[in-house]
């Protein structure tokens, strides 16, 4: 029978990508397990599916098999992968190059393991077409050049004499993804493309893959644990759990009508701006159990509420159809399950009373010297730190963020200023010479933990070195014991403390370091990124451990992120950065509220929405900040800025305008008045659709 409104089935387009029953194992020391199992999903032309799931679920692992590109110990022992109708799970290495680039590409997290440093752009990128279209030198630099300006870069010529090195993380990405697109790929992967990014950046890449994918018509795998980001670039999603898919559907009915427990629970952990409290982030209880861990039955089980002894861990649970072939769950109770998921979040008390000043900063600066020229890192930098309360600091990468939390910690000298512990200046007091006290008082969590411990000592050894540093206990017992009280306060189980940290989830390293910090009763606690890298559950439960605490001890928390939803969840002040400058301090509410710098109004425009439907006007900020090393004159924001023409008489161009107080405890630094610096964005997602262009 002919079709009514659409082709048959049989006049339409095969898939880009089809796997089925996809098996993945991976073999090491404790013998051979499956890293992901039974997978499968199609991918039709011009589509993008979206894999999400929490670390070690199994995505990345389906990316590199689509590839080829296990490694040693990884093989595909079961299932079938097509790549526009060709199965290339037995296909020899000769043909697989023949794939690589020209049918399927991949983009990963980071762009400089794509690029080699020693060469430069022009010449990386001009081999693709030479190699898979075998152009001639002269038509392959004109590839590149095109290719160069279709991804929004800056300065071509520039970008194409430069090596890596010479570029930003955003520019890098978008080299990556130029190299990727040249041979005209039909499927495009995209491995984790911009965790390590900010905001700003992160929204201009996703913006040209929207872009590209309208244009080209190329269909996209788009593997990330951020959700806000999926909800807003892909079609349909696939939630992966302990290898398996729990849950498949269309972005929609995924994001507003989860079924797996799962699903719902990955959701809730997401920290969203449209809220009215400080609220605590919601985390999943439990890890993610390791391959050759996963229990019988569901692999969710211990995790989940719904969950039912004698019959959800018995025997293994298979995908339930609900509506479609590509719309199913892998759930024994979900028509007995509630429809509404259980997503109120505990609001977070306000800090008790204002508070006394714990810190004070006056006027800090650093200037580092580049032969006859200064970089300006950070310039006459002012606030105070609250006993009890928790001080956000935001902005772009290079705004100065983590420069100030080194000059806090004495790993590196002021170039003027003061900085005062409780009435106790300490800006001349490099780490190296300062008194086990004050070492004590003052505690740093970096970004990645495995940066900061020791691979070859055990947890515990590690966190007793400090407690002996600290003078904490006199005795061997003493400190044992205070070892154990850190573990459980932290949420670890004592046994960890004699593994090393290579063992160790990211989730579970970032505990140790944060116990770690806590062993001399730490005042105040500088949260450097602590959770950037981390999936939206444990990133809700590494934040939810610094709340609690900081609220036990009454500290001080000085929490540094470009993560903008995640500080309105949870911050009690907000102090925005930009160029080594402070343009905004105030209450949180205020800051994400009420009238706010033109320049965290693009800020928190960019954040994305864990919702298909919500759409915000996205405030597009011209090019990259300015280099410290030449700050523009007047208003350091004003190159970028898209209210700079409010200002009569090119003000911004020639001025610094002042950090004024607009409100009590609220300043900006903007030559615009008080009253006309209402948001015009609203940080809820219900506002209008489009665009504001510089």
């Amino acid at each position: 029978m002919p079709c009514a409104r659409r082709p048959c089935v049989t006049d339409a387009p095969p898939p880009v990508l089809e796997i089925e029953e996809l098996t993945v194992t991976f073999t090491g020391r404790r013998g051979s397990f499956p890293a992901v199992e039974a997978f499968s999903c199609r991918i039709m032309p011009g589509e993008t599916l979206g894999l999400v799931g929490e670390s070690g679920s199994g995505k990345s692992t389906v990316a590199l098999a689509v590839m080829r590109d296990l490694g040693p110990a990884g093989r595909i022992t079961g299932g079938a992968i097509r790549v526009m109708e060709r199965d290339i799970t037995t296909l020899p290495e000769r043909d697989l190059r023949r794939i690589r680039g020209s049918q399927v590409a991949m983009v990963g997290q980071e762009p400089m393991a794509a690029l080699n440093p020693a060469m430069r752009i022009g010449a990386q990128l001009a081999e693709v077409p030479r190699i898979h279209r075998r152009a001639s030198a002269a038509r392959a630099m004109d590839q590149v050049r095109r290719a160069v300006e279709e991804v929004g870069l800056p300065d071509p010529a520039r970008i194409l004499r430069s090596y890596p090195h010479q570029l930003s993380g955003g520019q890098l990405q978008r080299v990556a993804i130029a190299m990727a697109l040249m041979a005209r790929p039909a499927l495009l992967i995209l491995d984790e493309p911009t965790t390590a990014l900010d905001v700003t950046v992160e929204a201009g890449i996703v913006e040209l893959l929207q872009a590209i994918a309208r244009r080209r018509g190329t269909s996209m795998l788009f593997v990330s644990h951020n959700l806000g980001l999926v909800a807003g670039i892909c079609d349909r999603v696939a939630v992966l759990y302990a290898g398996q898919v729990v849950e498949t559907g269309t972005v929609g009915r995924i994001f507003g009508a989860p079924r797996h427990p799962y699903t719902r629970a990955l959701l809730r952990a997401v920290p969203r701006l449209d809220t009215a409290d400080r609220q605590a982030p919601l985390s999943l209880p439990g890890e993610q159990p390791l391959p050759h861990e996963r229990p019988a039955g569901c692999a969710f089980a211990p995790r989940c509420p719904h969950a039912v002894p004698g019959r959800c861990d018995q025997l293994p649970v298979p995908l339930t159809v609900l509506g479609g072939p590509q719309d199913a769950a892998r759930c024994l109770r979900l028509d007995e399950i509630p429809g509404a998921p259980d997503d109120a979040r505990p609001t977070l008390p306000a800090a008790s009373g204002p508070g006394q000043p714990l810190l004070t900063v006056e006027g800090l600066t650093k200037h580092f010297r580049l032969g006859r020229r200064r970089l300006r890192a950070v310039t006459d930098v002012s606030f105070e730190a609250l006993e009890g309360e928790t001080l956000a600091i935001v902005g772009e990468s290079g705004c100065g963020k983590s420069t100030l939390a080194r000059l806090l910690m004495g790993l590196e000298h002021a170039s003027a200023g003061r900085i005062l512990l409780q009435g106790r200046e300490v800006q001349d007091l490099p780490a190296g010479r300062r008194p086990a006290d004050l070492v004590a008082a003052m505690q740093m969590v970096f970004q990645n933990p495995s940066d900061t411990l020791n691979p070859s000592m055990t947890v515990g050894r590690q966190i007793l070195r400090a407690l002996t540093l600290f003078r904490v206990a006199p005795t061997r017992a003493g400190r044992h014991a205070r070892l154990l009280g850190l573990l459980e306060r932290v949420r670890l189980p004592p046994a960890l403390a004699a593994f090393r940290p290579g063992r160790l989830s990211g989730g579970q390293r970032q505990r140790v370091a944060i116990a770690r910090a806590l062993a001399g009763d730490a005042r105040l606690l500088v949260a450097d990124e602590p959770v950037s890298a981390l999936d939206a559950s444990v990133q809700a439960a590494v934040v939810g451990l610094l709340l609690d605490i900081q609220r036990d001890r009454g500290g001080t928390l000085l929490f540094i992120s470009h993560d903008l939803a995640l500080v309105r969840q949870i911050a009690d002040r907000v102090m925005v950065m930009y160029l080594g400058q402070v343009m905004e301090i105030g209450p949180a509410a205020r800051v994400f509220g009420g009238m706010v710098h033109p320049y965290t109004e693009a800020l928190v425009s960019a954040v994305p929405v864990p919702d298909p439907v919500a759409r915000r006007d996205r405030i597009v900020l011209a090019g990259d900040p300015p280099s410290a090393l030449e700050p523009p004159p007047g208003c350091p924001f004003q190159t970028r800025c898209h209210r700079r023409t409010e200002v009569p008489g090119g003000l911004c161009a020639t001025l610094p305008p002042p950090l004024a107080e607009v409100a009590p405890g609220h300043r900006i630094r903007c030559h615009l008045p008080p009253d006309r610096l209402a948001r015009r964005n609203a940080a809820a997602p219900e506002a209008t659709h489009g665009a504001v262009e510089p």
